[in-house]
């Protein structure tokens, strides 16, 4: 059986990934802010000699590189150097050098917020500074030769999501019984990612060894019809609110054939 190193295992996506490898008997290691619990190890990802010490002690074969800095106004990408380049560029050549599998979490930042479709012929037109951050990333990976997957992610949303994700903050408003707000007439169509889905595709691209930059999305639906069934499903008989907003576009990732992916109203259903 693998033994996988899983970077950012304290994170929304991390600590579901970490659920799905217990649940299929992967043996692991987890890479946490916190040494407090079996099978965890503290390390600071942007101190190179940590990571390799890291790597030396754990001896993976495969590596899931699940962490990231993140801010989306930030416009310096040198703020973003250390974790979210150098670590994938070390990352990556460990894995060339010792021929083990590589996942890393990407991200349709790549191609900036400008597009209504992504997929691989999209253009790449970072205009932050993580998202330049995050192409520099899966550049580099490319560049090491290692074998890996690069799933660029689309929003991912569930239980206790981050918030600057908005339909976390509906989804956690309702458990409240606080109605969420369509902000104008929320026509704009979404396919946000399960976080079950996203642990579910990591899981799969370990197992048949996926090579390639793969992108994931769920469900299209408008945001409208999202809020609707939030509160159908955790607020019945109630609606979400409505206030005067501009139009948006719709934005919508082409999801990988090799992935499955829940509808959105059983998503919110397994939530209650």
């Amino acid at each position: 059986m693998s033994r996988i190193l899983v970077t950012g295992a304290d994170g929304f996506l991390g600590k579901e990934v970490i659920g799905i490898l217990k649940k299929n008997n992967f043996e692991f290691v987890g890479v946490s802010r916190k040494n407090t619990r079996e099978n965890y190890l503290f390390c600071d990802l942007s101190i190179p000699n940590d990571v390799l010490k890291l790597l030396e002690k754990t001896e993976p074969d495969v590596i899931i590189n699940l962490a990231a800095s993140i801010d989306f106004k930030e416009r310096d990408i040198k703020l973003f150097f250390p974790v979210n380049v150098l670590l994938p560029s070390i990352l990556g050549n460990y894995c060339k050098q010792n021929h083990l599998f590589f996942v890393h979490s990407s991200s349709i930042i790549v191609h900036g917020f400008s597009h209504e479709l992504y997929n691989l012929n999209t253009e790449l037109l970072p205009d932050t500074g993580y998202g330049k951050s995050k192409l520099l990333a899966d550049d580099v990976i490319a560049a090491s030769g290692c074998e890996s997957s690069i799933l660029r992610l689309g929003g991912i949303y569930g239980e206790n999501g981050p918030f600057h994700l908005g339909i976390n903050k509906a989804i956690d408003d309702a458990k409240k019984r606080k109605l969420p707000t369509v902000v104008g007439t929320g026509e704009a169509k979404r396919n946000y990612i399960y976080v079950k889905d996203a642990a579910q595709a990591i899981l799969h691209c370990i197992k048949e060894r996926l090579n390639g930059i793969h992108y994931l999305g769920g469900e299209e639906k408008t945001i409208r019809d999202m809020l609707s069934d939030i509160c159908e499903v955790l607020i019945p008989g109630q609606l979400p609110k409505h206030i005067k907003g501009e139009k948006t576009k719709d934005q919508i990732v082409e999801n990988s054939p090799y992935f499955e992916t829940t509808s959105f109203r059983t998503a919110i259903e397994e939530i209650v």
